[in-house]
């Protein structure tokens, strides 16, 4: 508990006019009180301060000792001195000091040569320590009518009100409300207010040398009913106004030389480089770090073309720039100040590349033999989205160019065993753009189908099996292992989807069971399909369906052939013909199976034929597939034209309404 501490060679030493303070939890010494002397010593010790009597530590142990719901104990006078920060508001109702411990600015240490002990800010600490500075904070304080000529100072607070009068408050930081309220002859100097003042049926206060930032629309707002009041030399910064403007005066009150300060520091905010992109620029405009609201900016590129001239507004302005072309260039900022400021230029250099782009694949889950839509996003590093531009999806080292509109561009694929690898999209270089490459979407493994089909030949039975994606694709690798329980038959080899093997029938027995197992394609999930052997298999059949073409409103014809594959014509059975909306089934007579059919919308889309059997121990059923486009002749149209009346260089509206002849507007 000593500020200095005088040993006996410390004579004819000099200590005046210092803040001397020394505490611990439970004790404060001050100004000359503070100092420790050894008897005999020749010293002069005058003038120190502060000079507390009384004194009274306030923290969360002893707030409840001095304090009863909220209120000051009637039996505590003299110095309250805050150690450590309290919630709980304060209500003062007799006359006291309020003050709280005065935190350095920045820790002094002495260390010693001969020891590793250190002292910092008055206290001994092992080798360097971090010492956290922790200033401690009222909440909320209240001076009652009955406080009158107490003090508050060297504090930290939130909101403050007087509601008495002759109440000195200097030095203090109040970060919100300051009310005056009532409150007559008080002096209020040197405080830092994060808020407003309000000042409410209230005279002759002295409000000097204070620095007040507010972000509402004025520092000091005085009521109708208050007068006499000096407000002079302070620092005022409203959310829009400064000085003498920032303060709301309707009433005779003296307000003079409250002014910001004249040194204006302009900062262009941006990075160092840019894309060739439209890119947000933000000029801050400050005075001793407090933002100017007078004056307006001029921006140019340092060969002399200007971008940009516009009036400051809160302290700071912001626009997007363009750059036209690669490679290094500066910005030059001029500030035109009004009074008090005054004019000065600032420039950054900026370097201009090409910009990243931001590829995004996505599909919901593909398996190999969907016809599937992968929708790709393609957004520059701003995260627009890019337009008008090239984009390739990479399938099998295969490359399919789209054209991206709005950032978005959708591929549409029939899938199949090439895809193992996956889907890939690439951007390439652009003059603006840089190359980019997204992620890889793999599809899972898909399952075949097998589609038997049994014939004798000579002295042989031949088994053919066509295999094919869920998407009816024929799969185009693999194996297919004939196999009569574990003897392999045969191992034929999958082309264009087919695979084979002959038995001699000297070696079928009606109604044995063999198996065929597809193997050998990573793309696909292993199959054994079984085959039941038969001496008397159906017919293999044939569809053959021409290209469809019609109109729309108009009867279209559909027809489809259906033979054995020594091209008899097949006279039983049915064809059902089918598209995404249409589908129907006809009698298959004398081979030949015609509808006719009136489509309502334009259509391109793929007809598929399917032959089944009236009796599958007759015919195995078969299918094909073909195009059909239904078109639609144009029709006539009708146009109005709106009459337009309007005024020279004024924008007028014109509109035209375009309908079929019967009414229908046209899309």
């Amino acid at each position: 508990l000593t500020a200095i501490y005088l040993t006996e060679s410390n004579n004819q030493t000099i200590i005046k006019n210092n803040y001397l303070l020394a505490y611990d939890d439970n004790q404060i010494l001050s100004g000359d009180n503070a100092i420790t002397k050894i008897t005999g010593t020749d010293e002069t010790i005058e003038n120190n301060t502060p000079n507390y009597t009384e004194i009274h530590i306030l923290n969360t142990t002893t707030y409840n000792q001095l304090f009863e719901e909220n209120t000051l104990k009637e039996e505590i006078n003299g110095t309250i001195i805050l150690t450590q920060t309290i919630t709980e508001p304060i209500i003062i109702n007799h006359p006291v000091n309020i003050t709280s411990i005065k935190v350095p600015t920045s820790d002094v240490i002495i260390r010693d040569k001969n020891a590793r002990w250190v002292t910092v800010s008055g206290r001994q600490y092992f080798d360097y320590p971090t010492i956290l500075r922790l200033i401690p904070k009222y909440s909320n304080i209240t001076f009652t009518s009955e406080a009158n000529e107490s003090n508050l100072t060297a504090s930290y607070l939130n909101n403050l009100l007087l509601e008495t009068n002759s109440i000195n408050i200097q030095e203090n930081t109040i970060n919100e409300v300051f009310t005056i309220n009532n409150s007559n002859t008080n002096q209020i100097q040197k405080n830092n207010i994060y808020g407003n003042i309000q000042i409410l049926n209230s005279n002759s206060n002295i409000i000097e040398d204070n620095y007040i930032n507010s972000k509402d629309n004025y520092t000091i707002n005085i009521d109708e009913t208050s007068t006499q009041n000096t407000i002079q030399n302070n620092t005022l910064t409203a959310n829009i106004l400064k000085g003498d403007l920032s303060i709301y005066n309707p009433q005779e009150n003296t307000i003079v030389n409250n002014t910001p300060l004249n040194d204006v520091n302009i900062i262009i905010d941006c990075n160092d480089t840019i894309p060739i992109l439209p890119t947000t620029i933000k000029i801050n405009i400050t005075c001793n770090n407090k933002t100017v609201n007078k004056g307006y900016v001029i921006v140019n590129l340092v060969n002399g073309t200007q971008i940009l001239k516009k009036n400051i507004t809160g302290g700071y302005l912001e626009f997007n720039y363009t750059p036209t072309s690669i490679g290094n260039q500066t910005l030059k900022v001029w500030y035109y100040g009004e009074t008090p400021y005054n004019n000065t230029v600032t420039s950054k250099n900026i370097t201009v590349r090409k910009s990243n782009i931001t590829l995004t694949l996505e599909s919901e889950n593909i398996t190999i033999g969907e016809t599937i839509n992968i929708n790709a996003t393609v957004l520059d590093e701003y995260n627009n989205p890019i337009d008008n531009e090239i984009l390739t999806f990479i399938v099998n080292n295969t490359q399919y160019n789209t054209t991206i509109h709005d950032g978005i561009t959708t591929f549409t694929a029939k899938t199949n065993d090439t895809w193992l690898n996956g889907v890939q999209i690439k951007f390439p270089t652009t003059d603006k753009y840089t190359q980019a490459t997204s992620n890889v979407i793999k599809p899972s493994k898909g399952e075949v189908i097998f589609n038997i089909r049994q014939k004798v030949e000579a002295d042989n039975l031949k088994i053919t099996a066509y295999l094919t994606d869920i998407g009816e694709t024929p799969v185009a690798n693999g194996y297919v292992r004939f196999m009569n329980g574990s003897t392999r038959i045969n191992a034929s080899k999958i082309e264009d989807g087919y695979a084979s093997c002959e038995i001699s029938l000297a070696n079928v027995t009606n109604g044995a069971v063999i198996l065929a197992n597809f193997t050998n394609n990573a793309a696909f999930n292993l199959r054994a399909e079984e085959i039941i052997l038969t001496l008397n298999p159906p017919t293999i059949t044939q569809v053959q369906v021409d290209e469809v073409n019609g109109k729309v409103g108009q009867p279209t014809t559909i027809t489809a052939m259906v033979t054995a594959d020594d091209s008899t014509p097949v006279n039983e059975g049915t064809v059902t013909f089918t598209t995404t909306d249409y589908n129907e089934t006809v009698t298959v007579t004398d081979g030949t199976a015609t509808t006719t059919h009136t489509f309502t919308q334009r259509l391109t889309d793929t007809l598929k034929a399917i032959y089944t059997p009236a009796n599958t121990d007759n015919y195995y059923e078969s299918s094909n597939i073909t195009t059909i486009t239904i078109t639609k002749d144009p029709e006539d149209t009708n146009i109005n034209l709106e009459a337009v009346t309007g005024k020279i260089n004024t924008e007028v509206t014109i509109t035209a309404t375009v309908t079929t002849t019967d009414g229908t507007p046209v899309d």
